[in-house]
């Protein structure tokens, strides 16, 4: 008995909870016969008890914690997610693999979950986690930050952490600013290394159905990676038991809401999801998810309720010949009628289709683009026009005029080309910046007509661009290229190849290889 009331003390006092020495002896005295004054005496006389006795032998933390320690706002029992609770249990043993603090998570709650709210982990231990996460920092910052106990504590004073589950900023972003306030030095983003950090000092988040655990992690990415789609069908199954899966013909007359009430309090976000050659009602519990997909629904439709426009546009584009065979070095000159009538229906809907909610906007959208779509096409024809002829005068200088001439020069080259002018392009590349391929593409060209003149000086300037062309490439194997950090990133580059090679040119913004690192910074946190 009195080892394990040792352990269980070395487990409090490792997270700065003292036990109360008479508040102890006071406990044990009153359930020890007088006449037990030596630890064989003790064994004798335990092992008389029956098991309902021994059990009234084993105290709880509570009875035994100062009145000061005792505190439910340090280490709470609930984590507050949306007006759900959900239960959180302690368990102070190194070693074992909840150690710490676990929050039970139902496995319909989990797409709701926000990493942002988990990083403050719970007051009784978000001093140490902030310790650790300084101490975790490149030396050549966390030197700026010693004693790092210190700074902790004088962050904790400075900020209101907050019940568990209650909105706010990324702790490290918080932690950040407080650092620039009090001492000037400013910490990148990606300086913070959270997989540093002991286990205890991160969320165990159990993922349950019904009584069966699925599986622990600290890692919330990881569950959501893993069941994430189980999830998202568990959370609709709950939420919208109504909406989920209608099939939608047409836009519906009552509208789609932004938003609705789900199980246990929890929103839940309604939108249109394109599948196969069906559209329908779904719920989402992740409002960016719902945000992502409404548009996609949307425009489905409106491709159902503008047909035969879109048709009518395709016909009547006045394609001529010349443009038609210079396209064909890209892709057919039929594909050419459907992709340019589909970059005009794009350009028309715009950022519009996300907010599209109702079904009187969704009739004026469907309005705007019956009355703007050929006009809108026929722009694209005469800009497409432009981008092909530079096109087919680029093409023939892409080949060295000696076999192994320069040649990552001239791969780099090809490689550039083929980002810009490629099979869809027109219906993929947003019309502002498909204003700029004529530019770009000449910019290539003299590039291309240097080169032959000077390799050596070409190689000097492509060792600027290189290390973020391969980075995007490799954004493009990942499938994250379309993310909005890095298209920015795609099209700095692009500008700062013109500011590199064809200077003469102009750029349409200032760029420069500071700019670009930051860009790329950025997306990768993305």
């Amino acid at each position: 008995i009195l080892q394990r009331a040792l352990e269980e003390e070395a487990k409090l006092r490792r997270v700065g909870i003292v036990i109360d020495e008479e508040a102890q002896a006071e406990w044990y005295a009153k359930r020890l016969p007088d006449d037990v004054a030596s630890a064989p005496e003790l064994e004798s006389w335990y092992k008389r008890l029956s098991l309902e006795q021994r059990g009234a032998l084993e105290w709880r933390v509570d009875d035994l914690l100062p009145q000061d320690t005792r505190d439910a706002a340090q280490f709470p029992s609930m984590f507050r997610l949306g007006e759900v609770s959900l239960r959180l249990s302690y368990r102070f043993e190194p070693g074992a693999s909840d150690d710490g603090v676990t929050l039970h998570v139902p496995l319909h709650l989990l797409n709701a979950l926000d990493a942002r709210a988990l990083d403050w982990l719970v007051p009784g231990l978000l001093e140490d986690r902030v310790a650790e996460l300084l101490r975790g920092l490149p030396k050549v910052l966390r030197r700026n930050f010693v004693p790092v106990p210190d700074f902790a504590r004088a962050f904790l004073a400075a900020v209101t952490p907050g019940a568990p589950g209650q909105a706010r900023d990324q702790l490290q972003t918080s932690l950040a600013v407080f650092l620039r306030k009090t001492t000037g030095v400013e910490v990148p983003v990606d300086a913070w290394d959270d997989a540093s950090v002991p286990a205890h000092l991160r969320f165990n988040l159990r993922l349950s159905e019904g009584r069966n655990v699925l599986e622990e992690s600290r890692d919330l990415a990881h569950l959501k990676t893993r069941w994430g789609d189980r999830a998202q069908t568990a959370f609709a199954a709950e939420a919208g038991k109504r909406l989920e899966g209608q099939v939608i013909e047409q836009f519906p007359a009552d509208g789609v809401p932004e938003q609705i009430a789900g199980v246990a309090g929890v929103p839940a976000f309604p939108a249109l999801a394109a599948q196969a050659s069906e559209v329908v009602l779904r719920v989402f519990a992740d409002r960016e998810a719902a945000r992502v997909e409404h548009p996609l629904g949307v425009r489905a439709l409106l491709l159902r309720a503008v047909a035969d426009r879109i048709k009518q546009a395709r016909k009547q584009l006045p394609i001529s010949p010349r443009t038609g065979l210079l396209y064909a070095s890209v892709e057919s000159s039929e594909r050419l009628r459907e992709d340019l009538v589909e970059a005009a229906l794009n350009a028309i809907c715009a950022d519009h289709l996300v907010g599209i909610r109702s079904r009187q906007a969704f009739d004026g959208l469907a309005q705007r683009i019956g009355r703007e779509l050929f006009a809108e096409a026929t722009r694209r024809l005469q800009l497409t026009e432009n981008i092909v002829a530079a096109y087919a005068e680029l093409v023939p200088l892409l080949d060295p005029p000696l076999m192994g001439f320069a040649t990552a020069n001239y791969e780099d080259l090809r490689q550039q080309l083929a980002g810009l002018v490629h099979p869809g392009f027109l219906r993929d590349t947003p019309f502002d910046r498909l204003n700029e391929l004529p530019r770009f593409l000449k910019g290539m060209r003299l590039r291309a007509e240097r080169l032959r003149n000077d390799p050596g000086k070409d190689q000097a300037r492509m060792l600027e661009v290189i290390g973020f062309s391969l980075a995007l490439r490799e954004a493009v194997k990942q499938g994250r290229a379309k993310h909005p950090a890095w298209q920015a990133l795609r099209w700095a580059l692009e500008e700062f190849r013109v500011s590199l090679f064809a200077q003469e040119l102009g750029t349409r913004e200032t760029v420069s290889a500071k700019r670009l690192a930051k860009l790329l910074e950025q997306a990768r946190l993305a």
